[in-house]
């Protein structure tokens, strides 16, 4: 099956091949690393740590992510010049999570990916990627774990403010803010039944306004 970058509007398609691994340091911290490359298109280093930390009554978690790409082979979508650094420092404490991060988007073109595809950075939000060359981020996101209310239900709100980016020679500015409400069965019958209600909220200078409210079914299933 031939794979395309997003975005990409010509014939050829390609192979995607990819290889990594993640190795714990220690206890408290990790690394991984991962290489792929898009045959004809581009390549994408990837390089990510994490380390937790008990702070006072909760823990710490920083998550550190960096991408490195350029182009492969015949470049067939053109140039790729994109690094991109990120953080998000996020503190527990019992049922609740508070997480402050920013993101960098580095050289002269926006982070590739495959089409039809998520990116793992802490900006793959309900509508925008926040991506662009030049961008810079910055991120706040709340999570709350409501089991002492009722067993299952979970509640998260985020917000991304994404300025100094660059779209095909526009300033590119945008911002998100996405908020979801989460409850999975626990026992009975229904065991692993989840309903999830979601409500995304996007702005942007190059792109379309967007306001989703979406609804989700899930069912989770132990295969071992």
């Amino acid at each position: 099956m031939d794979i395309y970058p997003q975005g990409y509007s010509g014939k050829k398609g390609s192979d995607f091949d990819f290889a990594g691994a993640t190795y714990a340091f220690t206890p408290k911290l990790s690394g991984t690393w991962y290489y792929g490359e898009m045959r004809e298109f581009y390549r994408q280093q990837f390089f990510g740590l994490v380390h937790k930390q008990p702070l006072g009554r909760g823990t710490l978690t920083s998550d550190l992510r960096y991408f490195i790409s350029s182009e492969a082979g015949e470049a067939r979508n053109g140039a790729v010049d994109s690094d991109m650094f990120s953080g998000l420092f996020t503190y527990r404490l019992g049922a609740q999570a508070l997480g402050v991060g920013y993101q960098k988007v580095s050289g002269e073109t926006a982070l590739p990916y495959a089409s039809v595809s998520t990116l793992y950075s802490f900006s793959n939000a309900g509508v925008g990627k926040f991506i662009q060359a030049g961008e810079q981020t910055w991120m706040l996101r709340y999570d709350y774990d409501l089991a002492a209310v009722l067993p299952g239900l979970s509640f998260m709100t985020r917000y991304y403010k994404g300025q100094n980016g660059d779209f095909k020679g526009r300033e590119a500015r945008e911002w998100e803010s996405d908020t979801n409400l989460r409850y999975v069965v626990q026992d009975s019958t229904f065991k692993g039944l989840g309903v999830e209600v979601r409500k995304a909220t996007y702005r942007s200078t190059y792109a379309s306004d967007r306001d989703n409210y979406r609804l989700y079914l899930t069912y989770d299933l132990a295969l071992w």
